[in-house]
């Protein structure tokens, strides 16, 4: 009986462990940040993303600016351009697949590192950091 006894009570205090749900990263926010990596003519800025989750789903939206300055310009040019997406978790990464309205949907990442968040977009990796978070 004192057996039986001891088990039920490590059970119990061993459930509420397997019994809650796995941590989650914590995407949700609103980023800021720019390209990694340096280029003579030019930069790459996330001005501002937004993730949101509803329903299991994340949502993604993003405004982003492009510096460019070649040999012989006299000034340097400024594209701004939009974004919006959405993703699932996979592992510590949230994966997902955006559309800037200008091409075919594309895939994109947003994952934790050590130092904080990289965003990468079509091979451009950004470190970006929470500046709100709900």
């Amino acid at each position: 009986m004192k057996a039986a006894f001891s088990i039920l009570w490590c059970l119990a205090l061993a459930f509420p462990v397997f019994a809650a749900p796995p941590a989650e990263p914590g995407f949700i926010g609103t980023y800021e940040g720019e390209s990694i990596g340096k280029s003579t003519t030019g930069r790459s800025f996330v001005l501002e993303l937004a993730v949101t989750r509803q329903n299991g789903s994340y949502s993604l939206t993003a405004s982003m600016n492009d510096t460019n300055r070649e040999a012989g310009m006299d000034h340097t040019s400024n594209t701004h351009w939009d974004w919006s997406g959405t993703g699932t978790l996979q592992g510590d990464c949230l994966a997902f697949t955006y559309d800037a309205h200008d091409a075919e949907p594309r895939k994109g990442t947003l994952c934790r590192d050590r130092r904080g968040f990289i965003l990468t977009l079509s091979g451009i990796r950004y470190r970006v950091r929470l500046i709100t978070h709900p």
